[in-house]
C-alpha cells in the first residue's frame, strides 16, 4: 500500500474515494468529503508583519501538527498550496523547512496535481467566451464594463495591462491576473459542496450590457464546461509531513490580493477526522487572519478556538528599522522597539476574544539574551508564549507549543467582531483599516461612485481589503508600527460569485512582476536530475 493510502485507511478514508498521483501525494474525492461536520478543535496560524526573511507561518502550521502528533493528539494540517508566483519569484516555496516540511517538496511547489492549471484554465475559458460573443455579436456586452480579466500562475508585470482587438472596431482595455486572485481560486476554497461550487460559478459577474444591466457566467451557458475542467481540482489534497502525519493542501489565495485561506471542503475534512486542525492565514494578521474571521469562518460556521501568532527574532528587528545585512548580529534595543509591531497584531487578535498564544519561531543567529527579552516582555504583558525550535528539532521543538495550545482551547471566550455583516460597506471598510491604524478613509472619484452602486445591491457581502502585506498602511515602506495616517480607497469590485467586495487600498495589484533577483535563478536540476532550490 502507498504511505498516503494507509496514512489515509487510519482516518477511515475507503480506497475508492481516493486517486494517488504516486507513492506520497493523493486527492480525497470530494463526493466522499463535501458536506463533512466539523467536531475538532480549529487552530489558526497567522503572523507579524511580514518582512523578506520570512517568518515561518507554514513551518509553524507543520510542525504543531507534528508535536500533537507526538503529544498523542490527533492532528491534521489543512494548508495552502503554492503559488508558481512566489516560487519562481520574491518568497520561493511553501512547504515548510528544515525538520518540517510537507513532501514530497518540488512536486507539491510546481505542479503538484495541477489544480492551478484547472482553475487557470477555467478563468481563461470565460474569457474567451466574452469575447466569442462579442466576435459573433451574439450579447450586448457594454465593452467598457468587462472587468474579467485572463489569468497566468506567474509573476509577470509586462501583462497587466493589454488592449483585447475583437476584430475592426471592437477592443477593449483587460489584462492578466495571478491565478491566486482569481475568483474562480476563492470560489474553489469557499464552496462547501459541489452544488454550491456550480451556484457560485453562475453569479459571475463579467460585464453589464449596454443598458447597465450586470452580465454572469450563467447567461454564456458554460458553467457545465466549467465543472468539466473543476471538478478533480475541487478534491482536497492529501501529503505527508516530515514525521509522517496527514496534512491536507488545497487552494492557494493570497491574502493581500484575495481573501488568503486554504478551502472549507479541506478544513471541514480535517475537523471532522481530527482532535486538532491546524490551519494558516496568508501574510500578517491583518490580512490573512482578519479574512479568515470575517470572510472564511462564517461560512464554516466556527470561529478559531486558538490562534497562534508567530514572530522572529530577525522579523523584530527588521520593523526596527535594522537592515538586512545586519539583521543576524544582536541588536537588543531595535529589538525593543520591533516589538511594537507584535504588539498591534496582539491587541487586534485579543479584540476579537480568541485564545491567543504568541510563539517565537527560533532561528540558530537568535542570542540567548534576544530571546530572554521577548520572552520577559511577553510574560510581563501577561501573554501566553511558547519557544518553537520545530525547524531544527522536528516534533520535539514544538511540543512546548503544543502544550500551551491544548491547555488554549479549553478557554471560555466570546467571540467578538469587529464589525456587523449587516452594516454598510463604508461601515466595515472604516472598521478595518481603524485595526491597520487608519483614522479615517479617503474614497478616490472612481471608488466613490463605485462604493454607491455596490451598497444598493451588495452592501451585505463581506469586505476583502487588497493592500500591501509589507505594512499596516498602504506604503511597502512603512515598517514597524505607523503613525495615524488615511487609509486611501482606490477601487472596489464586486466578485459575486465568491460573495464579497474586494476593496482596493492604496496602488496594490493583482499581477505582481519577478524582483531583480528572482528565486528561478537558485532552482537547480543535479547530476542525477534532482530538483533543488525550490523550498
Amino acid at each position: 500500500m502507498d504511505r498516503i493510502c494507509g496514512k489515509l485507511s487510519e482516518y477511515s478514508i475507503p480506497e475508492t474515494a481516493i486517486t494517488t498521483y504516486g507513492a506520497d501525494i493523493a486527492k480525497i474525492d470530494w463526493r466522499y468529503i463535501q458536506n463533512s461536520i466539523p467536531k475538532g478543535k480549529l487552530v489558526l496560524v497567522t503572523a507579524i508583519t511580514p518582512t523578506p526573511l520570512g517568518e515561518g507561518k507554514t513551518t509553524v502550521s507543520i510542525g504543531l501538527t507534528d508535536g500533537l502528533n507526538s503529544l498523542g493528539k490527533k492532528a491534521i494540517a489543512a494548508l495552502r498550496e503554492p503559488s508558481l508566483g512566489p516560487v519562481f519569484g520574491r518568497k520561493g516555496g511553501a512547504t515548510g523547512g528544515g525538520q518540517t516540511e510537507i513532501h514530497p517538496v518540488d512536486k507539491i511547489n510546481l505542479h503538484f496535481t495541477g489544480d492551478f492549471h484547472a482553475i487557470t484554465s477555467a478563468h481563461n475559458l470565460i474569457a474567451s467566451m466574452i469575447e466569442q460573443q462579442l466576435f459573433f455579436d451574439l450579447m450586448d456586452i457594454d465593452t467598457n464594463t468587462i472587468i474579467w480579466k485572463r489569468a497566468l500562475d506567474m509573476n509577470d508585470r509586462h501583462l497587466r495591462e493589454l488592449t483585447i482587438v475583437i476584430k475592426a472596431g471592437i477592443s477593449y482595455k483587460s489584462g492578466f491576473q495571478i491565478t491566486a486572485s482569481s475568483e474562480i481560486m476563492a470560489i474553489i476554497c469557499l464552496a462547501e459542496n459541489i452544488a454550491e461550487l456550480r451556484k457560485m460559478l453562475n453569479r459571475i459577474v463579467f460585464a453589464k450590457n449596454s443598458k447597465g444591466e450586470e452580465l454572469s457566467v450563467e447567461q454564456l451557458d458554460i458553467t457545465d464546461a466549467l465543472l468539466a475542467l473543476l471538478m478533480d481540482a475541487f478534491s482536497p489534497n492529501a501529503v505527508l509531513t516530515t514525521a509522517g502525519n496527514l496534512a491536507l493542501v488545497h487552494g492557494g489565495p493570497f491574502a493581500n490580493i484575495a481573501h488568503g485561506t486554504n478551502s472549507l471542503m479541506a478544513t471541514k475534512a480535517a475537523l471532522s477526522m481530527a482532535e486538532f486542525t491546524i490551519t494558516e492565514a496568508g501574510f500578517g494578521s491583518d490580512l490573512g487572519a482578519e479574512k479568515f474571521f470575517d470572510i472564511t469562518a462564517p461560512k464554516l460556521g466556527k470561529q478559531p478556538d486558538c490562534v497562534v501568532l508567530v514572530t522572529t527574532i530577525r522579523a523584530l528587528k527588521y520593523h526596527a528599522q535594522v537592515e538586512l545585512c545586519d539583521i543576524e548580529k544582536e541588536n537588543i534595543t531595535a529589538l525593543k522597539k520591533g516589538m511594537a509591531n507584535l504588539a498591534k497584531h496582539i491587541a487586534n487578535l485579543q479584540a476579537r476574544q480568541i485564545p491567543l498564544v504568541v510563539t517565537l519561531n527560533a532561528f540558530a543567529t537568535d542570542t540567548a539574551a534576544e530571546i530572554a527579552v521577548l520572552t520577559s516582555s511577553l510574560a510581563a504583558a501577561n501573554i501566553d508564549f511558547a519557544l518553537n525550535t520545530a525547524y531544527l528539532e522536528g516534533a520535539k521543538g514544538a511540543t512546548e507549543l503544543g502544550k500551551r495550545v491544548i491547555a488554549a482551547v479549553e478557554s471560555k471566550m466570546e467571540y467578538q467582531k469587529i464589525a456587523d455583516m449587516q452594516d454598510m460597506l463604508a461601515t466595515k471598510i472604516a472598521a478595518i483599516v481603524k485595526t491597520y491604524g487608519a483614522t479615517g478613509v479617503e474614497y478616490t472619484k472612481e471608488a466613490a461612485v463605485l462604493l454607491a452602486e455596490l451598497e444598493k445591491k451588495a452592501g451585505n457581502l463581506p469586505v476583502c481589503i487588497a493592500k500591501t502585506p509589507e505594512a499596516f498602511t498602504q506604503k511597502v515602506k512603512d515598517r514597524g508600527i505607523p503613525k495615524p495616517y488615511i487609509a486611501e480607497i482606490r477601487s472596489l469590485k464586486l466578485v459575486a460569485g465568491a460573495g464579497m467586495v474586494i476593496v482596493f487600498m492604496g496602488n496594490i495589484i493583482d499581477m505582481p512582476g519577478l524582483p531583480k533577483n528572482p528565486q528561478a535563478q537558485k532552482i537547480k536540476i543535479t547530476a542525477d536530475y534532482k530538483i533543488i532550490g525550490v523550498d
